[in-house]
């Protein structure tokens, strides 16, 4: 009888620390999936702005140098 109690302790052991190990894993799953979409959000904007930082750039600086609105003429003889 003290054997069978005995291996009834031991399965129970086993199924509970089978049960924590599962928990473990889905918690760090769970919280991998969650850095993930962290990140892709931050380098999504950061993205952006650099895309909306160039953009800006170059339209400032074909304002500022911008080609007059007419050649001047040379006279020739």
């Amino acid at each position: 009888m003290a054997a069978r109690g005995s291996r009834d302790a031991q399965r129970a052991r086993t199924e509970a620390e089978r049960a924590r190990l599962y928990a473990a894993r889905t918690t760090w799953h769970a919280n991998q999936k969650r850095r993930r979409v962290r990140d892709t959000v931050i380098a999504v904007v950061v993205g952006g702005l650099i895309v909306v930082g160039a953009i800006v750039s170059q339209t400032v600086h074909a304002q500022v140098s911008a080609p007059s609105s007419a050649p001047a003429q040379t006279t020739g003889s």
